[in-house]
């Protein structure tokens, strides 16, 4: 993509409303999280290497906020009961499965390191 050359840049726009109801404006994964989204708009950018191109290199899932831009990639990721199979793809097994979790594992810790200093 360094030295390619693109004739037009499309940037398209849809809504969490708009994912519930037209299949076509995001991936699969979108739709089983569209529900617990607040009403946000998506865009995509699309670089067309033809003027008029229906398809090119696509960008999804920009998001403003706060006066700046955000990409996110693949969003429903950060639901796994929305894509079981890909969340356990890339998932730490040692990771903590909740916040809960992950307070008691820092407290068993700590509780561990001034343990071994108290020893010493």
């Amino acid at each position: 993509m360094k030295d390619e050359k693109f004739a037009e840049v499309r940037v398209d726009s849809f809504t969490t409303a708009g994912i519930a109801t037209d299949t076509k404006v995001a991936a699969g994964g979108m739709k089983k999280i569209a529900d617990k989204l607040n009403p946000v708009t998506f865009y995509k950018v699309n670089l067309l290497r033809e003027k008029g191109a229906q398809y090119g290199i696509a960008f999804t899932y920009f998001v403003p906020y706060n006066g700046s831009w955000y990409f996110i990639y693949k969003p429903w990721h950060a639901f796994p009961e929305a894509d079981s199979k890909d969340v356990k793809d890339t998932k730490d097994e040692k990771a903590p499965k909740d916040m809960k979790d992950a307070k008691d594992t820092k407290e068993s810790k700590d509780t561990k390191d001034s343990k071994d200093s108290k020893d010493k």
